[in-house]
């Protein structure tokens, strides 16, 4: 008798945990009886919204989170209402949150990082999809290790020592043999230190031939040993691919700055003439995009955004200051996004916020819980996608979208600009589509030429979202600017969109040309592109 109650205890407690997680992570099951729009009246308080956009901002998570604010929660927790984000605080938790000022010299007490830790661990559940992995039978303990590897990644970013973001961590109170629903402790640090030496670029390996006798972890510089045929390679900071000889297959994924020595009878390693920057290994999604997503360099400098001549909400014309990145080379397409969707394994109601499929224009649909690509449009951009959409699939891959001052350097061409007012032409007719040239329907990727950059289409066929809300310029904000703050207490909040489409003349593809688009909506004339940052 006594061996049936105690197991009648134990299904009743793990049957009360899954519910619990699918409470906080996934939301109710039927989550479309709630009221959602008294969750967002509360949300809309602007005090516990601007906490949670600013440390989303310094988290580098640019996905739209509603924050509400209630007792009812410890702490604070991540739930997914109806495919929307929130992110509920506890009062007292929020006092906390509101002193923390980020800067790691700022941040010496155990309590400031338990803080951080608490948060970038919510943050990693709507980060990673957990609502989506746990309905397709993914288990509580290895969520639970991945938003745990997720906030050691975010301390360490923020300059936490290994110590300090395991110790953040007693402020869960972690069972040191585990639960039905979390790790044991020891399973739970191994995760924390997995992230934190992703957040400090200590796990970039090195793949060599076999005939090198040693592959090293690099932190900043790296040194390979390699065969006589090549003497030395060294001195690497970043992410190179470099193509060689038979005898040396490969000598890839490094960190920063690849400086290359080779002798005579090596035909070709690499043209170098100053320096090869790389980009960094993905921060943290899901996959790498494909191959074919080609990317190119945008190496930084300073530029002059804007344009006094054209008036309204170009002015005024100032100098910018842009870090170097890397862009898609062409628009995302549809069949990518397609590719994302059944990667993900994403129902229907969940994506339905991201992409109008109901639109005669998308040309993505659902048959038998699989995605498709309809009327042969796998190489067209990608329409009828909304902010949050295109921000989820940037999420997903490690990348996000471009700010208005990194989009406009490089449809300039960087560096290497001519100051056309059409991207990479003056009479737009060469590399752009337009309302005079193009008839009523938008073309694939990549069919006019590209910039001076190799960039295809940042002028015309369809717009482009921005990361940035809309509004004016700011005069002051000359560096590596991210355009205003949100205002939630806003109707109208717009996101920036850029280069004009296939239904505008030509001059409304100009360059410097703006506008701007609710974030929640979608155009049949309106993709996106990504890019990936340079660390």
């Amino acid at each position: 008798m006594s061996k049936l109650f105690i197991f009648l205890i134990a299904l009743i407690s793990s049957q009360h945990l899954l519910a619990q997680f699918n409470s906080y992570c996934c939301g109710e099951k039927n989550s479309k009886e709630q009221d959602i729009n008294a969750l967002l009246n509360i949300s809309s308080d602007n005090r516990t919204q601007a906490t949670l956009d600013k440390m989303c901002d310094k988290f580098g998570i640019y996905v739209t989170i509603e924050a509400v604010m209630t007792s009812e929660v410890e702490n604070c927790q991540a739930k997914v209402i109806n495919g929307m984000p929130f992110v509920y605080f506890n009062p007292q938790f929020l006092l906390k949150a509101e002193t923390l000022s980020f800067s790691p010299n700022k941040l010496p007490r155990k309590e400031d990082w338990a803080t951080m830790a608490v948060l970038a661990h919510e943050l990693g559940h709507l980060f990673n999809y957990h609502h989506n992995r746990l309905l397709n039978g993914e288990t509580l303990k290895t969520l639970e290790l991945e938003a745990d590897e997720f906030s050691g990644q975010k301390l360490a970013e923020l300059g936490a020592t290994l110590e300090q973001a395991i110790s953040a961590f007693d402020v869960f109170n972690i069972n040191p043999v585990g639960t039905h629903s979390h790790p044991a402790r020891a399973e739970r640090e191994k995760a924390i230190e997995k992230g934190w030496r992703k957040g400090r670029n200590l796990l970039v390996k090195v793949e060599v031939p076999v005939e090198v006798e040693k592959v090293v972890e690099v932190e900043k510089l790296v040194e390979v040993e390699v065969p006589v045929e090549v003497e030395k390679i060294v001195e690497v900071e970043k992410l190179v691919e470099i193509e060689v000889p038979v005898e040396v297959e490969k000598i890839v994924e490094v960190e920063k700055l690849v400086e290359v020595e080779v002798p005579v009878e090596v035909e070709k390693i690499v043209e170098v003439e100053k320096e090869i920057q790389v980009p960094v290994p993905k921060v943290m999604g899901r996959k790498d995009l494909p191959i074919e997503q080609e990317m190119v360099l945008v190496e930084g400098g300073v530029f002059k955004m804007g344009n006094n001549k054209n008036g309204g909400d170009e002015k005024p014309e100032r100098e910018i200051e842009v870090s170097s990145f890397w862009i898609d080379k062409y628009e995302v397409t549809t069949k990518q996004y397609c590719d994302f969707l059944n990667e993900l394994k994403a129902t229907y109601e969940q994506v339905k916020h991201w992409v109008d499929f109901d639109h005669k224009n998308c040309k993505i649909e659902m048959l038998y819980d699989q995605y498709f690509v309809r009327d042969n449009h796998d190489n067209f951009p990608m329409v009828k996608v909304s902010w949050q959409g295109a921000i989820a699939f940037a999420q997903y891959y490690g990348k996000r979208l471009p700010t208005e001052a990194e989009w406009e350097f490089a449809a300039k061409g960087g560096q290497l600009s001519k100051g056309y007012t059409i991207a990479g032409s003056e009479n737009g007719n060469e590399t752009c589509w337009h309302s005079n040239n193009i008839g009523r329907y938008y073309r694939a990727v990549g069919m006019k030429k590209p910039n001076e950059l190799g960039i295809f289409d940042m002028s015309g066929n369809v717009w482009e979202w921005c990361l940035d809300w809309y509004g004016k310029y700011d005069k002051k904000d000359l560096n590596n600017p991210k355009g205003p703050e949100s205002k939630r207490s806003d109707k109208d909040r717009s996101k920036v969109i850029r280069g004009g489409s296939r239904k505008d003349r030509k001059e409304y593809c100009s360059v410097t040309n703006r506008s701007r688009h609710t974030p929640a909506n979608s155009l049949d004339n309106l993709g996106f592109r990504c890019i990936k940052e340079l660390r």
